[in-house]
């Protein structure tokens, strides 16, 4: 039996991942600087407190930031576990992360507004990726491949937007807690920013598109687009088997709310009644159209190209069995 409707997620809808080049210039590789700064000084202070160069060491082992800092960042990593902060709990992503002062965050992003793009570990507290920690925010992340085979690059998976496409975004050749993010998204080939965070020069490759299928009226979206109750009613169809995607209609992927046209059966009502003459139109490519019971039966019965009049009912043992067709 057919089981509609099929309701798809957001493939991706990327709002811009941009983060300034001087983004999270964090301070010193000892010494756990909090709200109140390192040794109790104001975060703002610290360096400047005791007279000293703020272009040198300060004392507390705390190194101040370079007045030019170079991008990418070429001195010693800093290892964020020597900060003392906690570690993002594991309910929140992967790993990889460190819970940070928001505090400590503000004074040292070169746009503090990008606070809001990292996760709060508590009212006081946001969540920071340990490369931005161990390379003072000045980094180019990894290329891979993504969606499609699309460029982009490794991003921890920390990061709320990135969190929240988990499901969609492939693991490429990124570690474990990171995900390959495309640099365009390949729905609206609108740039996402993902290759444009802290020292990256950008995209090196044209968007890619998702493929097209179901003779053009359907596009290849990854299969964790799709509620998993509801992959098994889509096809493969054209689409490259190996990247996990599957051939989903378009005019379910645009509009979640889509009504499909009624229409009339002619054959099937001819050979079995009229009780199974009401329909509605559906794209031929779904499996259950294209192979299911009785589909050598079903025309185009005034649907548009591409589409089947699929009928409410379909004949069954015990008499007409519910399709699921006309339940949208």
């Amino acid at each position: 039996m057919m089981k509609f409707p099929i309701k798809f997620s957001s493939v991706l809808a990327w709002s811009a991942l941009l983060f300034s080049p001087a983004a999270c210039a964090l301070k010193g590789p000892t010494g756990y600087a909090t709200s109140e700064g390192v040794g109790g000084a104001d975060a703002s202070t610290a360096e400047t407190s005791t007279g000293a160069d703020p272009n040198t060491s300060t004392s507390g082992g705390n190194v101040a930031p370079d007045p030019k800092p170079k991008c990418p960042y070429d001195g010693t990593p800093i290892d964020p576990n020597s900060l003392g902060a906690p570690v993002c709990p594991s309910s929140m992503c992967g790993g990889g992360a460190h819970c940070l002062p928001n505090a400590l965050i503000q004074a040292t992003f070169s746009d503090p507004s990008q606070l809001d793009k990292l996760a709060p570990c508590d009212g006081a507290s946001s969540c920071v990726p340990d490369p931005f920690i161990a390379n003072k925010g000045l980094f180019i992340p990894t290329s891979c491949s993504s969606l499609a085979g699309a460029e982009g690059r490794c991003l921890s998976d920390c990061l709320p937007q990135v969190q929240e496409k988990l499901s969609v975004l492939p693991q490429s050749s990124c570690p474990s807690n990171h995900r390959c993010v495309p640099c365009y998204d390949p729905q609206t080939q609108k740039n996402t920013g993902a290759c444009n965070v802290s020292c990256d020069p950008g995209p090196t490759q044209p968007p890619v598109s998702l493929p097209k299928c179901c003779k053009g009226i359907g596009t290849c979206v990854p299969s964790a687009a799709v509620p998993a109750d509801k992959v098994k009613q889509l096809g493969v169809d054209s689409c490259p088997p190996e990247q996990g995607l599957v051939c989903a209609p378009d005019v379910f992927v645009a509009d979640q709310n889509y009504q499909p046209t009624s229409c009339s059966t002619v054959a099937l009502a001819l050979v079995f009644g009229d009780e199974y003459k009401a329909g509605v139109c559906l794209p031929e490519c779904l499996p259950q159209v294209a192979k299911g019971l009785g589909s050598f039966l079903l025309g185009k019965d005034g649907c548009p190209d591409s589409f089947k009049c699929t009928p409410c009912q379909k004949p069954g043992l015990l008499g007409p069995e519910n399709t699921g067709a006309c339940d949208l």
